[in-house]
């Protein structure tokens, strides 16, 4: 019963990963969307947090599908 229950925030470089990485768009291409404000985030300070469930609905409206959510 080691499961780990997701927090409500995630860091940008959980986020990009989540996305699918350097795969699908580099690490400061996806910095640069947050700073453009097409990512949803808050920021704490220096910090930036994304907002789990906000991430997964911009993802959604955009048409993609997270790579740990993909269809098997």
């Amino acid at each position: 019963m080691d499961e780990k229950i997701p927090t409500p925030t995630m860091t940008a470089d959980e986020a990009h990963a989540l996305l699918g990485g350097n795969a699908v768009i580099n690490r400061s291409s996806f910095y640069a969307a947050i700073n453009r404000n097409e990512v949803p985030h808050l920021r704490l300070g220096k910090r930036i947090l994304i907002p789990r469930v906000a991430f997964m609905r911009w993802l959604e409206s955009a048409g993609v599908v997270a790579a740990s959510q993909g269809t098997a």
